[in-house]
């Protein structure tokens, strides 16, 4: 298990699962490609919600190295997806170097874009999901296979169906508690909580046995001890309830630097993605 903290909409710990599919859940689909770890999730009110992390390849232990998250749009996304299988169904060019992209934009200030590319060295077009965050930061771009791009749009056409949307809702700190959002977005002001410590996540046997991989996306509140509040845990997705259940093991046991605010400790909460994959 590898150990990445981002607050608000990532704060997690993850490892790569091996392949290229796609796991479905009654809410939520899990994408694992490679070391690239992708869930999409349905929100009545924040929409399509979707977060991912690039993590150690081969299973070797240590901090993710990037991180995406933002909320879309439901309506948005389903027209998205519906374009990405255009795009993968219509002609491209012969010649010359072409893109054809099509883009989904978040609340938060992130984007999505997918992208048929070719170049003068290769005859077949090249497939991208591109990764915008908020801040400007340089692109990340997950190339996919024909395969995996038509699971993916398909899997944004099923969550998209079934989530909502608050238009009301401010692009502001909104996965923090007890923070004015003057301060929350005031970095002197406010310090989001970090892990400090916690046991091994356990692998349930049953799911070894049938040879399982799995993730599950869950949020609680973290006191002002640092101890996680189990009354708060709400599991979001998760492919299994073996799973889920060694997640709230997990948390009874890890411990965190609370969020402080103006030097004194807050409850705030964290959102934190786990992924289960064997060796």
């Amino acid at each position: 298990m590898t150990t990445a903290f981002r607050f608000l909409l990532l704060a997690g710990a993850l490892g790569a699962v091996p392949g290229a599919g796609a796991a479905q859940s009654q809410r939520g689909t899990f994408f694992g490609w490679g070391t690239v770890n992708l869930f999409v999730v349905p929100d009545s009110g924040l929409g399509m919600r979707c977060l991912s992390a690039v993590v150690p390849a081969n299973g070797r232990r240590g901090v993710a190295q990037k991180n995406f998250e933002d909320d879309f749009n439901p309506d948005s996304a389903l027209r998205w997806s519906a374009q990405i299988d255009s795009l993968l169904a219509g002609p491209v060019p012969d010649t010359g170097p072409v893109i054809l992209s099509t883009v989904l934009r978040g609340r938060w200030g992130g984007a999505l874009a997918f992208a048929v590319r070719r170049t003068a060295r290769h005859h077949e077009p090249e497939l991208d999901l591109v990764e915008f965050e908020r801040g400007g930061r340089q692109p990340f771009r997950i190339q996919l296979t024909r395969n995996t791009a038509t699971a993916f749009a398909k899997g944004v056409q099923e969550q998209a169906a079934q989530a909502g949307w608050n238009a009301a809702l401010p692009p502001t700190a909104g996965g923090a508690v007890e923070v004015p959002e003057s301060l929350a977005r005031d970095p002197q002001a406010f310090t989001p909580p970090e892990i400090a410590s916690g046991p091994g996540l356990l692998y349930p046997s049953s799911r070894s046995a049938a040879n399982e991989t799995g993730a599950v996306w869950a949020t609680f509140v973290v006191d002002t001890t640092g101890h996680p509040d189990p009354a708060t845990v709400h599991v979001i997705y998760s492919t299994h309830a073996d799973f889920t259940a060694s997640v709230r093991v997990w948390l009874t046991g890890a411990r965190f630097h609370p969020a402080q605010l103006g030097g004194r400790p807050i409850r705030a909460m964290m959102e934190m993605p786990f992924t289960f994959f064997l060796y």
